[in-house]
């Protein structure tokens, strides 16, 4: 008992020494931090070293509360990080890895990311970039100045400084970029905004000129518009003053909507204003319609008059031919007396003449335009010439055509047999909003 005292003793006289001496060093370096102070003011710290003496003082007050696993993960690197194959450790230790940087800690390690090759880790690279605009925006943006070609960093940037002031950094976005087109730096302040005030977003995307740039900006806010509900969204249609851009947002709304449910948005589009939005929409509705289920999308056509009618029509004839070409070809045959007939056979006879040459070139005479004819009828000669010659022979011979189309026809230069395809009508490309 009396040797267990003893001992006792002992080690309480070496604890004793042993806190003196490391409090002891502890105020020398302090002392000489504060003499030097002046000469490093503007040195920024290693993060690593400052993530170890932070979880050094973690684990001392906290006691029995320390935990190996967040204590280990608080003092790995970037690259360590990434190295993990669970994401959700992965993403823990990034959150303690980002709680203990200051605003002066970020550029490093952003900076390791790229020379660790973790670029594509968008979500933790992302994480980063979000952490550091909330402490230090302009800082981040004046790395992200370094590298001029990667949108991303900028974009990411000012999302997270827009999401929490967007008056400054929609000026900081504006007052830094005078260029001719759209401005690339408000597509981050439109994606900070969307999603607390989608007018407000919509307001900066409507201040950009005709861009690419405002296309990227539509499709950003668009599935928030949309989540508002269709009396919503209609009048947020409504209310853009430009044709021309309230025409592509309207396509691509009614294009996003026949994704889920195209009997849905086929109602919708009927009710819009006639006009080139409407005749877009409608377009959009029966490409998306036709790939589920082509009779559905026809009987609906049918419901249809005139130009939209027309519109339906073209759209659907190709997915129609594919199917089922005989059909489609009889179908055909009850639009003969609508307007923009020829249209609709176009789309009929290059999507029939790959796999039913004489089915599509039965309707070539159909076509009014005499040109359009001639046209036709060399097109599809002269592909099904090249894969079975005799064949084709007989069929012009059979039918009178003309020995100039069937000289242009023989050129086997001017077609290749696969390239039916190239000449498969596409709807016009929609101008960019």
């Amino acid at each position: 008992m009396k040797s267990k005292a003893i001992i006792f003793s002992i080690v309480w006289i070496l604890s004793l020494a042993v806190t003196y001496i490391i409090a002891a060093k502890v105020n020398s370096k302090n002392q000489k931090t504060a003499d030097s102070q002046e000469q490093v003011r503007d040195a920024r710290p290693s993060y690593r070293s400052k993530i170890s003496s932070s979880a050094a003082g973690s684990r001392a007050s906290s006691g029995s509360r320390t935990s190996s696993s967040s204590g280990s993960s608080s003092q790995l690197s970037f690259t360590d990080i990434m190295g993990k194959t669970d994401p959700l450790d992965r993403a823990n230790s990034l959150l303690a890895l980002i709680k203990t940087l200051g605003p002066n800690d970020f550029e490093q390690v952003v900076a390791e990311v790229g020379k660790s090759g973790f670029k594509d880790r968008l979500s933790e690279y992302g994480m980063l970039l979000h952490a550091w605009a909330k402490a230090d925006p302009l800082a981040a943006l004046e790395y992200a100045g370094k590298y001029p070609e990667s949108r991303y960093v900028n974009q990411t940037i000012l999302a997270s400084w827009a999401a929490d002031n967007p008056d400054d950094a929609l000026q900081w976005a504006e007052s830094k970029y005078d260029g001719d087109g759209g401005n690339p730096l408000l597509i981050g302040i439109i994606q900070g905004l969307v999603n607390s005030d989608p007018q407000k977003a919509s307001d900066v995307m409507n201040s950009m000129p005709h861009s690419n740039e405002r296309s990227d900006a539509l499709d950003i806010i668009l599935p928030y518009i949309i989540r508002q509900g269709q009396e919503q969204f209609t009048t947020w249609l409504e209310s853009i003053d430009d044709e021309r851009f309230r025409v592509s947002a309207t396509s691509r709304i009614a294009d996003r909507l026949a994704r889920q449910d195209p009997e849905s948005a086929a109602t919708w589009v009927t009710t819009l204003d006639a006009g080139d939005a409407r005749n877009s929409a409608i377009g959009k509705v029966v490409a998306k319609w036709v790939n589920k289920d082509v009779a559905s999308a026809v009987a609906w056509t049918e419901t249809l008059s005139g130009k939209d009618k027309t519109q339906a029509a073209y759209t659907l004839i190709g997915g129609f031919a594919h199917e089922n070409a005989e059909q489609a070809s009889q179908w055909l045959d009850t639009l003969t007396d609508s307007d923009g007939y020829d249209r609709v056979a176009d789309g009929f006879i290059w999507n029939a003449a790959s796999s039913n040459p004489q089915l599509a070139l039965a309707k070539v005479p159909t076509i009014q335009n005499a040109k359009a004819q001639d046209s036709c009828y060399v097109r599809i000669l002269s592909g099904w010439y090249q894969k079975d010659a005799a064949a084709s022979e007989a069929w012009m011979q059979s039918n009178n055509i003309s020995e100039e189309l069937r000289e242009r026809a023989r050129a086997r230069d001017m077609i290749k047999p696969s390239s039916y395809s190239s000449f498969i009508p596409l709807l016009k490309n929609h101008p960019l909003p």
